[in-house]
């Protein structure tokens, strides 16, 4: 099997907002590693497209504002439809700012 992620993917399901050139796409993820995520989300976004994603804390159902939306960049690697107009996306992560390093590692219980 080729497994070509430089980063484990840890299963974490976070609200996400993704942001396209047309589209601001609500969503969570389904897994999250160092260098990228998948997200299931309420609308498509395609292979090779530039996204900016804001990943919200969420506790108890509420958004949790004592610790601010992180803003990412990265671009689709894939994108399906999955039904009833829901749809997943891979995306890989620009490279990380040292703070987004220490917050995704903080998230995934690693040391940075």
């Amino acid at each position: 099997m080729d497994n070509r992620r430089h980063f484990q993917r840890k299963e974490v399901h976070l609200a996400v907002e993704i942001v396209t050139p047309d589209h601001i796409f609500t969503g969570s993820t389904i897994d999250l590693s160092r260098s990228g995520m998948a997200v299931e989300i309420d609308g498509p976004i395609y292979d090779n497209e530039e996204v900016q994603i804001g990943v919200i804390n969420v506790v108890d159902g509420f958004e949790d504002d004592s610790i601010p939306i992180l803003g990412l960049s990265g671009i689709v690697a894939w994108g399906r439809l999955m039904d009833s107009g829901r749809f997943s996306a891979g995306i890989r992560l620009d490279p990380l700012e040292e703070d987004e390093e220490q917050y995704l590692a903080s998230l995934l219980g690693q040391g940075v």
